[in-house]
Order: structure tokens, then C-alpha cells, then sequence
């Protein structure tokens, strides 16, 4: 089998990605970044707030759209949650009440930011040995959906939705990336392969460092990224253009 490395998956690519590993000091590891192609998009920004990443507008005298603001990667108790959306806070508030992350999924959809729909990406570690990486976006059938109805927004996504789970082992300088669009800028069609598989570095410094050097710097916006032992100890660290 051809192995699918990240520096081609990210040729020609504007996504949100993912990356959930553990480094080689053996430390759990969540890296988010954000790219986008509009002026809207990149009005934007990362902070650091307390245990949180929060994405945030820079100028919001200047195209304000306050949707694009989220929290990208919370810590709660012993669980680290990142995503590309709202969703990340609204699931682990979620599973306060109910540990199953598969049935809370199902009831969010894809993201409805017609015309392109951005699947909703998220990775959920709980220590350094495991990560269970998600992928909610457009099924089949969606395809069958009249132009304008999907223009209007009037139909049940969550009837369009396709739900993935991936539950993988994690070993040190070893991660898993998973991003909203496959390669192709001008049709970002939504992410369809496996999650691919990273090297890792020695720390948190040096694999955000590595990582945003590997991303268009027409499109990049900002990366962040978590590392955390079982004593519950927690760096966090963030670059934005």
C-alpha cells in the first residue's frame, strides 16, 4: 500500500486540522490549526485562557461574524477535547452527564456554512496511550439534496450526516492528523482517508514549530498546541501570524 504523507495532503489545502499523539518525552499531545481562504476567515486569532485555547476575532470593527469565535481545546478534569467548531464546548459539557462520545456526536451535524458544509473534526484523549479522533460531515445521500434547498438550508442535516470514530493506540513520537478538506482549494471537498500518521518530536516547542512550517502561509492563521502528563501537568503554547 502507497503510504500518504502530510506535506502532500496539504498541498493545495486550506483546512482546520487536527493532530493527536504522544511525543517522545512521552506526554499526551493535541495540536490544532486554523487556515482559511477569506478576509473574514482570517480575522482571527488564538489565545490562551486559563487551561482553554479560544479562537477569537482580531478586529471586530472589521467584518464581524461572531460564529468564527470557539473554543479550539479544553481541559476538564482529565479530559482534553479540540475541534474546528462550537461543538467542542457543547460536548464536553455533554459529557459531564453521559460518557458516550459516539451518541453525543450524533446529535450534531456537519457545519452549515453554505456553500462548502466544513465537517466538524474533533480528538478526545484521556492520557498519553490512546486518542479517539472524530469526523462528522456530509453522507451520500447529501449529493441527492436539491441546489436550493441546500442554498435555503431547508432540510435535516442530521439526516445528511456521516459519523466516524477512529480509536487508536498511541506510542511515543507517534500521532494521527485529520483535517476538514482534502487537497483542492478551489472545491474542498470534505476529508476521505484514513487518519495519517505523523512523526512526532521530542516536545510541545518543537512539534507546533515543526508543524506550522509545513503550513501554506497564504492560508495559515493560527496553531495551538496541548501537552499534559498523568500528573495533570499542562503546557500550552500558540502561534499566529
Amino acid at each position: 500500500m502507497m503510504k500518504y504523507f502530510l506535506e502532500d495532503h496539504l498541498k493545495d489545502n486550506p483546512c482546520r486540522g487536527i493532530i493527536s499523539g504522544q511525543t517522545l518525552d512521552n506526554k499526551g499531545l493535541q495540536i490544532f490549526w486554523l487556515m482559511s481562504r477569506s478576509e473574514i476567515g482570517k480575522n482571527r486569532k488564538s489565545i490562551i485562557e486559563n487551561k482553554d485555547i479560544i479562537v477569537i476575532t482580531k478586529d471586530a470593527n472589521f467584518n464581524y461574524d461572531p460564529s468564527l469565535s470557539f473554543k479550539s481545546m479544553i481541559t476538564y478534569e482529565n479530559t482534553h477535547l479540540c475541534g474546528n467548531w462550537d461543538h467542542v464546548e457543547r460536548i464536553i459539557n455533554e459529557l459531564k452527564k453521559s460518557g458516550d462520545l459516539f451518541k453525543i456526536l450524533q446529535s450534531y451535524s456537519f457545519v452549515l456554512d453554505k456553500p462548502v458544509f466544513t465537517p466538524r473534526i474533533l480528538s478526545y484523549q484521556r492520557d498519553s496511550y490512546n486518542t479517539t479522533l472524530g469526523l462528522i460531515k456530509t453522507n451520500s445521500n447529501f449529493f441527492k439534496v436539491d441546489d436550493k434547498k441546500k442554498i435555503n438550508l431547508d432540510f435535516n442535516p442530521l439526516q445528511y450526516s456521516d459519523y466516524k470514530l477512529y480509536n487508536l493506540p498511541l506510542f511515543p513520537g507517534v500521532g494521527y492528523c485529520i483535517t476538514t478538506y482534502m487537497p483542492g482549494s478551489n472545491t474542498l471537498s470534505s476529508f476521505d482517508v484514513n487518519p495519517i500518521k505523523v512523526e512526532l518530536g521530542n516536545n510541545l516547542e518543537e512539534v507546533i514549530n515543526s508543524f506550522w512550517d509545513k503550513l501554506d502561509k497564504t492560508w495559515r492563521i493560527s496553531i495551538s498546541g496541548k501537552s499534559f502528563d498523568e500528573n495533570g501537568l499542562i503546557d500550552l503554547k500558540v502561534i499566529n501570524v
